[in-house]
């Protein structure tokens, strides 16, 4: 048995009367997420060049925290603490990125070391770190060919509560 294809429309209009006063405020909601201590979000311009990385854009939340100092090409926490970094982005053939920490007493920290010798190689790196005292941060990209770029690249710095 074979079923008959038809095609119906429905054209019809529900009535609607006037609308009546507005009713009472329901209760007030939950309080959304927070962040338990500040937290730092940085993008850093492209490079081809062997070099320190710039930083193109900067979110510090909260807006007024102390505890971080943003220059060009590097990033100083100001407070000791327990700090998560996550540092995420391309990495192109014959190239390499360093993540560096310096302390007060000029000691080199390096947090995270990539080498690509692939095409394109995204990463993203996690690390819980203790800072005792001041850290200057930058980013150093070394290439050794004309193929050789990074882009992409974010840092996010988290202060955290322990």
């Amino acid at each position: 048995m074979e079923k008959e294809k038809k095609s119906y429309s429905f054209n019809f209009v529900i009535p609607q009367g006037e609308f009546g006063p507005t009713g009472p405020q329901g209760a007030l909601g939950p309080t959304g997420p927070v962040f338990a201590e500040d937290a730092i979000y940085l993008k850093f311009y492209n490079a081809t060049k062997t070099g320190l990385l710039t930083i193109f854009s900067d979110i510090v939340l909260p807006i007024d925290s102390s505890c971080y100092h943003i220059n060009s090409d590097e990033i100083i926490t100001q407070e000791p603490g327990n700090y998560e970094y996550t540092f995420c982005g391309k990495l192109h053939e014959n190239s390499s990125v360093y993540l560096q920490a310096i302390d007060e007493n000029d000691n080199s920290i390096g947090l995270f070391t990539l080498n690509s010798s692939i095409k394109v190689m995204p990463f993203s790196k996690t690390k819980v770190f203790q800072v005792n005292s001041k850290l200057r941060l930058h980013i150093l990209f070394f290439t050794n060919d004309a193929n050789g770029n990074i882009d992409a690249i974010s840092l996010l710095i988290k202060k955290l509560p322990f």
